[in-house]
């Protein structure tokens, strides 16, 4: 079983979890066993599954198998709910097996579903967040009966995903994404340095002109405009931790004076560092 599931599991009875992610942080490419279910419940969600790339607004759901590889782009201001449960959960092997290799070529995201499948896979997702917020009994039970009706669901006259089926389309977006793959790795290995859209041109190998297209079509944003966002995001993640104050934050996170930062966190968040510090434990507190 995965780190993460261990890691955020808060059934006992079950191998099950269901999580909230509001941080929207960039999440590279990476498969487990688990079924992993995501339902966009605000602001919009990139991902890519097995290579093909996927855009999500409110309402829209994603299903990743287990063994399915997949990453998410670095989000700003979205929410989303994630339910993974491992194969553990089915007592039979043997009808474990039968039911994945059923689902193996299923649509992976709603936006390929009918009408029908949408709403029944909303109306589950929906009843089991509301089982994570009560303590009555039999929840457990209702839990997985809500699993299980999931899965049979998927297993059975889903619509079939020719994108993954399609071994020449994801070849093409394979070598697209190891690209933007690169390119995400030069900033978080890079966002406390100096760097412009030159520079991650020069890594991929790339003219200018043509990274800043390649960038802003697969992504929807500027390479300029991403770097900023993820540099917001550690400042958040920093001014949580407590450990620097504002002027040690800003010289790590690559903004060239205390005056930008904090004309740049405001315009991204609404608040000021501090205000946004001070917030963050209130709502603890609370």
């Amino acid at each position: 079983m995965s780190t993460a599931f261990l890691l955020n599991q808060t059934e006992k009875t079950i191998p099950y979890v269901l999580f909230y992610d509001r941080e929207g942080a960039l999440v590279p490419n990476h498969w487990h066993k688990e079924t992993e279910l995501v339902f966009v419940r605000t602001g919009s969600v990139k991902m890519v599954i097995n290579d093909v790339l996927y855009t999500l607004g409110p309402g829209d759901m994603a299903v990743i198998l287990g063994g399915d590889t997949h990453s998410y782009f670095q989000t700003y201001d979205h929410e989303r709910v994630v339910v993974m449960f491992a194969p553990e959960l089915f007592e039979d092997g043997e009808e474990l097996r039968f039911i994945q290799k059923k689902m193996k070529g299923i649509s992976r995201v709603s936006t390929q579903w009918n009408e029908r499948h949408q709403q029944e896979v909303q109306s589950i997702f929906l009843r089991l967040i509301e089982l994570n917020d009560t303590t009555q009994l039999g929840r457990n039970l209702s839990v997985r009966a809500r699993l299980y009706d999931l899965v049979v669901l998927l297993a059975n006259g889903f619509e079939q995903d020719a994108q993954q089926r399609d071994t020449q389309e994801k070849s093409a977006q394979a070598a697209m994404l190891a690209n933007l793959e690169k390119a995400f790795l030069y900033v978080e290995r890079n966002f406390s340095q100096h760097i412009d859209l030159q520079d991650a041109a020069d890594e991929l190998g790339f003219t200018t002109s043509y990274f800043a297209r390649f960038f802003k079509r697969f992504t929807g944003t500027t390479f300029m405009e991403y770097l900023t966002a993820y540099r917001v995001g550690r400042v958040q993640r920093l001014l949580a931790e407590r450990r620097m104050n504002v002027t040690q934050i800003a010289e790590a996170t690559g903004f060239s004076s205390v005056k930008t930062f904090n004309r740049v966190f405001k315009a991204h968040t609404g608040m000021s560092p501090r205000e946004y510090q001070k917030s963050i434990f209130e709502d603890k507190q609370a």
